[in-house]
């Protein structure tokens, strides 16, 4: 019976991990869904900027290296700025930043940005340092984050419960009703 108990357990205990993983990160770092919207030399750096392309806390992580011996750049100033772009706005929301970006690893340079409503907006991240100074532009459609994505998780945990409980206690029912010795007909004689 402690076997079937493990054998029950082991299977919840790895969907509940894989729910609690699908979770966006809520730290410093690249954001899981996090896509590369600039991977190109700008100035006397080569530049790689990630970003996930969704409403509210956008974390832009800002990759640098010199272009000649391609180390990483660690002593830049880098910065971050969003605005809207593009007619077709309700009402036009106002430019985010600049905001000065903060080391957060060996080669990569954060910035959160609160960016709301969805549309295209351009950002814009400039560095400077002793190599030199160097900008990059780019066009980003941010959209809103669907609710379903990160319950997906959790409602595949809800269903695979829901269908194996059941089995499992079918399973020991009918194991049962095999284990237990058949009683005598009464009426037969």
């Amino acid at each position: 019976m402690i076997a079937d108990r493990r054998g029950l357990l082991l299977p919840l205990v790895l969907l509940a991990v894989l729910a609690l993983a699908g979770r966006p990160a809520a730290a410093n770092g690249a954001h899981p869904d996090a896509w590369t919207y600039y991977s190109d030399p700008a100035g006397p750096y080569f530049v790689q900027v990630e970003l996930a392309p969704y409403t509210g806390i956008v974390h832009v992580a800002v990759f640098a290296s010199e272009i000649g011996s391609g180390s990483p750049v660690t002593d830049l100033a880098v910065t971050v700025s969003a605005r809207p772009e593009g007619d077709g706005w309700i009402e036009r929301p106002a430019p985010v930043g600049p905001l000065t970006s903060r080391r957060v690893a060996a080669k990569e340079f954060g910035t959160d940005l609160v960016v709301e409503p969805a549309g295209l907006w351009a950002f814009t991240i400039a560095l400077h340092g002793a190599p030199g100074t160097a900008a990059v532009d780019l066009q980003v459609p941010l959209t809103k984050q669907g609710s379903l994505g990160g319950l997906l998780p959790a409602i595949l945990l809800i269903a695979v419960v829901v269908l194996v409980v059941p089995v499992f206690l079918l399973r020991r029912y009918y194991r049962g009703l095999r284990e237990t010795p058949a009683r005598p007909d009464i009426f037969e004689e």
